[in-house]
């Protein structure tokens, strides 16, 4: 934890010209340059499909977009939303493995599913699980 693979180290090196150009442009500075964790690539020129969640992680990409991000607990209405978002073509993502990973456990999971149920969707497959 903290450290970079030596991967990652690679990609780093071998776009250093584009990070650079990236983090001096007048887009990151006024979307990113204030944030806790600024992305050092453009998030919209990166296809997440093809992206590993580790190197996501090192890169400080957010997570890829959804609609919607509906949190919810047990005995709050949540199945008759779930049914709803579901009628709706909605991605549901169940994150509740979550004991024992840290931040980047938990990011590569959630990244993995998001990518996993968009895939489903693009298939007309049943898109909870």
């Amino acid at each position: 934890m903290g450290r970079f693979s030596p991967a990652i180290i690679k990609i780093m090196l071998d776009n250093l010209e584009s990070i650079l150009a990236w983090i001096e442009s007048k887009e990151f500075k006024e979307k990113y340059a204030n944030t806790s964790y600024p992305p050092l690539v453009n998030p919209a020129n990166i296809d997440y499909m093809q992206t590993a969640p580790v190197y996501a992680w090192d890169l400080n990409l957010p997570l890829p977009y959804v609609d919607i991000v509906f949190l919810r607990s047990h005995g709050s209405g949540a199945t008759g939303m779930n049914a709803f978002l579901q009628k709706c073509a909605g991605i549901q993502v169940y994150c509740e493995n979550f004991y024992g990973l840290d931040a980047r456990g938990i990011y590569a999971d959630v990244y993995t599913k998001i990518l996993e149920a968009k895939r489903r969707l693009k298939r007309g497959a049943n898109l909870s699980f």
